[in-house]
């Protein structure tokens, strides 16, 4: 039983029946300011701007990933969470932009329950100043009475900029001469520059360069035009008389912003405004070292196409996003002349963008602008019921959130948080600062404008051309040519529609390629032609068809077999006879192995994972060393040496060249090792040489996605290959599986959080590690450089 003292006051000594009556009369009596009161929940309105190419995305991350990969948000609850220990907090974002993605402005509400007393909204803003430049505070922290808990939901609209070197959209190299400045009595004759002229839909609402008050472009009616490109110091009325001299065309309005350099123009007639633009595009302006760029403007509420999604009008990729706009706005300069290394500056508003969107709008526009693409591309792109043309996405680091937007109920929350003007436009400059270093750094932006010069504007019309050249279906050829797919356009192995129509044996679609004047000797990586992939392959009719139109037969690929050496020993085969290859000069490369050689006397297999279960998804794992004979890895390492190196689609460790087995000798090796590990499998000829040439290169956990056989089956195995070794670092290692792996396993993910290793395979000049796709590993950071490897799939037979 409970002594009485414990029922008893301290201070007036009177004892009580229980603890809860004690209680009371310490608070009402003897000490009242025990009492606790109850503090609501507060609601905390932060206005923010970062840059993103210090974080991986603004989202919030698990504790674990945080601690590798910070975003955002983890970085302003890191910060509240210092000011107010032991407080709760949630925070909630008004818009989320992906890895690498600035923001000038966005709102963020950061829900706390206090403990004791009222939040310092001090404390917090000394915290979040600190984290500056990374994240700036534009106003003071501010605490508002109603709950911002669905901030997320209440984005009226987004507006992105986007900003470019006219270096890059003129594909031009370094930099122009400053422009000259006298004023010659007569304007200058046309340029013979590239059409910088495309069309790009205006919206209501927000500042779109001048063009958003215009009326529509129906016959009849008043119609918008853009001309960038002017000389410093020029007014409304050299504008006025740039349209009466050059197009006999007068303007009913002209508007000139404070800063030059570009001019809206509102003519009576949309036809009045294409001719002017079409007048006015390419003109070299008063000796302008730049010619002047002229567009149409128009309005009209276009669903933007939405890559990926689904499916809208006619089943094509749509997704209405209500009033959008979008248009080039301003220059941005340099020391008030103009250089190829100034930019322009795109804008896009909607409501919602899918992922990657407005990266993709962009890709879109500069494609256009550059000449890679006509005026009539941006408007495939916002139609409904044609096949997508997905344009390659803009670097991230390139894009900016400018501004948010929120609905009716918190509308007004600029009237409660006051951003400071003076450090909102200190961080647009840092930011046009920070995109215009990542344009001259080259990496991904010059990676992006190479892939738009090598057709990736019609990547995805020109795969599922080569795709229905392989299949030999005449009529998805027809349908591909006919979105724009590229007879000459090349896959990431160099493969062109014909060499994959040869490879594949389908005659009927060789011929067809052949009618619409496809390249017979163009190689693809490695050496091979379309008629030695045709004979290598047995394809007789095919090769025949390619022999008649010229190919040439003699050309030999990485064996150093000649296309009618292949194509006699399946003649033969025909007949009921064999004929073996003949013995041919060396060629640059060492010799090749036979075809189907046996498993090297030296192989040694080594079992992974047996502790692990039959239950364990990579189970049945295991290594073979010395897997190839040393010719052969010599003979690998010459040929990825002649291999081009893959641009990069985003920033990675890896330098990745991809390989096509058409000859088979490589595949055949890679099953003989697999024979002596007891897997009886077939490997896919499709390889990738990775190559880390640093220090540091690393793979963060996840499990292989599969790969379809020539027959349509999917592999079940991923083979690595080493060809290098690594004194430290570099192991591939095989981790233990985790709730939630199963769910995330088809997109090649896996569930977050920490792992223990189960098996760290050491790279060796000449070892094999094979194991399911289903398999969760990481590749450890390498430390001795550089570590080469070959990666491909296996299908594992029963």
């Amino acid at each position: 039983m409970e002594p009485t003292s414990a029922r008893s006051c301290a201070i007036c000594g009177a004892a009580f029946p229980s603890r809860n009556a004690l209680f009371r009369h310490l608070s009402e009596a003897c000490a009242p300011g025990l009492r606790r009161e109850k503090v609501p929940s507060q609601t905390v309105l932060l206005a923010l701007g970062y840059v993103g190419s210090g974080f991986h995305g603004s989202s919030l991350l698990s504790d674990a990933d945080e601690a590798q990969r910070p975003t955002v948000e983890g970085a302003v609850l890191a910060a509240a969470r210092g000011a107010w220990p032991g407080v709760p907090c949630v925070l909630c974002a008004a818009a989320r932009t992906e890895k690498g993605v600035h923001a000038l402005e966005t709102l963020f509400a950061l829900n706390a329950k206090p403990v004791f007393g009222p939040l310092d909204l001090a404390a917090l803003e000394a915290r979040l100043a600190a984290l500056a430049p990374a994240v700036v505070l534009l106003a003071p922290p501010v605490v508002v009475p109603k709950p911002y808990d669905d901030l997320g939901r209440a984005a009226r609209r987004l507006q992105y900029a986007a900003v470019l070197t006219y270096r890059h959209l003129l594909r031009a190299g370094g930099e122009a001469a400053p422009r000259v400045e006298e004023e010659p009595e007569e304007w200058g004759e046309e340029s013979a520059t590239e059409a910088w002229c495309c069309a790009l839909g205006s919206g209501s609402g927000g500042d779109n360069g001048g063009g958003g008050g215009g009326g529509g472009e129906s016959a009849g009616l008043p119609a918008w035009a853009w001309v960038a490109n002017l000389p410093n110091g020029r007014t409304e009325a050299d504008v006025e008389a740039l349209l009466l001299e050059a197009c006999g065309a007068a303007a009913l309005c002209v508007r000139l912003p404070r800063c030059g350099g570009y001019a809206a123009v509102q003519l009576s007639s949309a036809e009045e405004a294409a001719r002017c633009v079409c007048e006015l595009d390419g003109l070299a302006w008063r000796r302008s070292d730049l010619p002047l760029v002229a567009m149409g403007l128009r309005e009209a509420p276009v669903p933007i196409r939405r890559p990926g999604g689904g499916a809208g009008p006619g089943g094509g990729c749509t997704r209405p996003l209500g009033r959008c706009y979008s248009g080039i706005q301003q220059d941005v300069r340099r020391e008030g002349e103009w250089r190829l290394s100034h930019g322009a500056v795109l804008r896009f508003g909607a409501k919602d963008f899918a992922p990657q969107q407005v990266r993709r709008l962009v890709g879109a526009v500069a494609a256009v602008v550059r000449g890679d693409e006509p005026p009539a591309y941006l408007d495939r792109l916002f139609e409904g019921g044609a096949p997508p043309l997905p344009a390659p996405p803009a670097p991230a680091e390139v894009l900016f959130l400018e501004r948010v937007e929120l609905g009716p109920a918190w509308g007004g929350w600029r009237s409660l948080v006051q951003v400071d003007a003076a450090r909102r436009e200190t961080h647009r400059a840092r930011l046009i600062e920070e995109v215009a270093a990542a344009c001259e750094r080259g990496g991904p932006v010059e990676r992006f404008c190479a892939s738009l010069g090598a057709g990736a504007t019609r990547a995805a019309a020109s795969e599922r051309l080569g795709g229905a050249a392989a299949r030999g279906e005449l009529s998805a050829i027809e349908a591909s040519l006919s979105d724009g797919g590229r007879v000459e356009a090349r896959n990431e192995y160099g493969q062109t529609a014909l060499f994959r129509a040869a490879a594949a044996g389908s005659a009927a679609a060789v011929a067809r390629l052949l009618e619409l004047g496809a390249d017979t000797e163009a190689r693809a990586n490695g050496g091979a032609t379309p008629c030695l992939a045709a004979s290598a392959g047995g394809h007789l009719q095919a090769y025949r068809l390619l022999e008649a139109a010229g190919a040439c037969t003699d050309a030999a690929g990485p064996r150093g077999v000649r296309a009618c050496d292949y194509a006699a020993q399946a003649e033969r085969r025909e007949g009921g006879a064999s004929l073996p290859l003949p013995a041919f000069p060396p060629s640059r490369l060492p010799p090749a192995p036979p075809l189907a050689p046996a498993p090297p006397p030296g192989a040694a297999v080594g079992r992974l994972l047996e502790a692990g279960g039959a239950s364990h998804p990579g189970a049945g794992s295991c290594t073979v060393d010395n897997a190839l004979p040393p010719e052969a890895l010599e003979r690998l390492l010459a040929l990825w040496r002649s291999l081009p190196v893959a641009i990069k689609d985003k920033d990675s460790p890896i330098e990745r060249s991809y390989l096509f087995d058409s000859e088979g000798w490589l595949t055949g090796l890679l099953t003989a090792a697999a024979a002596a590990a007891g897997l009886r499998c077939v490997a896919l000829p499709g390889v990738r040489f990775l190559h880390y040439p640093e220090p540091g290169g690393h793979l963060p956990p996840h499990v292989d996605l599969p790969r379809c056989t020539a027959g349509g089956a999917k592999s079940t195995h991923t083979f690595l290959l080493y060809l290098t070794g690594c004194g430290r670092g570099g192991e591939t290692l095989l981790l233990e599986e985790r709730e939630g792996d199963a769910a995330l396993a088809r997109m090649g993910g896996v569930a977050p959080g920490p792992r223990a290793t189960l098996e760290a395979v050491r790279p060796r000049e000449g070892r094999l590690l094979l194991m399911p796709h289903a398999c969760p590993h990481a590749a450890a950071p390498t430390i001795d450089t550089p570590k080469l490897l070959v990666r491909g799939e296996v299908r594992v037979l029963a």
